[in-house]
């Protein structure tokens, strides 16, 4: 299994980490049906080895349908196979799009000005100006 789940942007840096990923695939994947899948593969692999030890001593003439059978248990292995990387892949993509969602609702540290300059305290008021007589005479006029 591809390690590549996030954790904060990032692929797990410790064990602990990686293993805790891990562990809950493979919860997921089993809550999820991959039971189901892994005794398929089993009965798959049984299925193929019957077939090996029909293929290696078969009856006169039978050798095309041994090797018929021997495909066939092999297609069955192979989809098998597929579903269980699916289903894990599946697995991995809930967890990563968790953490992601995690890594979201996560309030972000409030950003301060870093500057050479200290910061005022006080917020600054409004400069006080100098009124233009435009503005002076159209007070006193109302």
């Amino acid at each position: 299994m591809a390690l590549t789940t996030m954790t904060r942007g990032r692929k797990p840096r410790t064990r602990k980490q990686i293993f805790d990923v891990i562990t809950v695939a493979q919860q997921l994947y089993l809550e999820t049906g991959g039971a189901d899948i892994d005794h398929q593969i089993k009965a798959a692999k049984r299925q193929l080895e019957r077939c090996e030890r029909y293929a290696n001593h078969p009856p006169l003439g039978e050798q095309a349908k041994a090797l018929n059978l021997v495909n066939a248990a092999l297609r069955e292995l192979r989809t098998a196979e597929q579903m269980r990387e699916k289903k894990l892949a599946h697995c991995n993509k809930l967890i990563e799009e968790a953490q992601q969602a995690e890594i979201e609702q996560e309030p972000e540290p409030a950003k301060r000005e870093v500057s050479g300059q200290n910061t005022p305290q006080h917020p600054p008021q409004p400069a006080r100006t100098a009124q233009s007589p435009e503005k002076r005479h159209d007070q006193s006029g109302s």
